[in-house]
């Protein structure tokens, strides 16, 4: 594989003439991510220990302070919440976001999932080792 990857792409620079793009989809289990806020901190820390502790996810970040601009209830509101993006692999995914909205401190939380189309192997690898779904045991 060249040099060429997703920083290149963003910035809009071409792969050189008969360079191989490393952005192909990979076979295998695919990438997740889940994106939701959360009221603090410590919540975010609370949920992101329950998805790790069941192997639902590889990773959260908690990626600090965001200023949120919403309609609800009919009423244009403002707060300051604790954004997380959460890593996991697609099988995975259904679960993630049952889970969160079960752990979650709000009533309605906004919780958002996708499937990504490309990922680096080794990041497919470390999900696919790490995220586990449960298994079902016959009763």
């Amino acid at each position: 594989c060249g040099s060429y990857g997703a920083r290149d792409a963003w910035l809009g620079h071409r792969p050189a003439a008969g360079a191989s793009c490393c952005l192909m989809p990979t076979p295998g289990p695919a990438a997740a991510l889940v994106w939701c806020p959360f009221p603090d901190a410590d919540s975010a820390r609370a949920a992101a220990a329950v998805l790790l502790d069941e192997s639902l996810i590889a990773c959260a970040n908690i990626l600090g302070p965001v200023e949120s601009h919403y309609l609800w209830q009919g009423a244009r509101a403002t707060s300051a919440e604790v954004a997380v993006l959460f890593k996991t692999v697609e099988d995975c995914l259904p679960l993630v976001i049952e889970r969160l909205g079960q752990v979650h401190p709000y009533d309605t939380p906004a919780i958002i999932g996708w499937v990504c189309d490309t990922a680096h192997p080794a990041t497919l690898g470390w999900l696919a080792a790490t995220c586990q779904p449960p298994q079902n045991t016959p009763d």
